[in-house]
């Protein structure tokens, strides 16, 4: 049985688990010959614009229409990267995206491999949650993250997440 939960977390667990998957890709790096060791390594925050293929740097996003809708579409993961989704971040009240869909493949073809519910989130003094399931996408792998949107509306929800790539590709050594 597989059971996902999005909780929130005290500040120290919330580190040792982005810490826990700081240590997996850096062994999924090596591994796939993206790295040859840890001192090759760099490991940070997931931006929009590196590595999820927006023009902007902003996680604001209108809908305009109910349902589940596209917020990353066809995402193809860089030669030299890996990137993994372990929670999210809701900035607003309104209760606009209210779950997460992760699917791995290009288009039509791609399998959903987690989701996410949100709606317990909004509310509460923290409104982040951190998922017990990291969701990773290897180099070659296609992104495609859906929003299930309750009603229309701007909204600004952050994956929490890492992207493991060489020393140097977009930090200087």
């Amino acid at each position: 049985m597989v059971s996902v939960t999005l909780a929130p977390k005290t500040p120290e667990e919330k580190r040792a688990i982005e810490d826990a998957i700081t240590q997996e890709l850096i062994q999924r790096g090596v591994k796939k010959g993206i790295i040859k060791s840890a001192e090759e390594a760099y490991v940070r925050d997931i931006f929009v614009t590196l590595d999820l293929g927006e023009s902007t740097e902003s996680w604001e996003k209108e809908f305009t229409s109910t349902g589940w809708q596209a917020r990353f579409s066809d995402v193809k993961v860089d030669d030299n990267k890996i990137i993994a989704f372990y929670g999210v971040q809701i900035q607003q009240t309104t209760k606009i995206v209210t779950a997460v869909r992760f699917k791995r493949g290009k288009g039509g073809t791609a399998k959903t491999v987690g989701m996410w519910h949100l709606e317990h989130l909004y509310g509460k003094e923290e409104q982040e949650g951190i998922s017990d399931q990291v969701i990773i996408y290897e180099n070659g792998e296609y992104i495609n993250i859906d929003f299930y949107i309750k009603e229309t509306g701007t909204a600004k929800v952050i994956l929490l997440g890492k992207t493991l790539e060489p020393v140097g590709t977009t930090v200087s050594p």
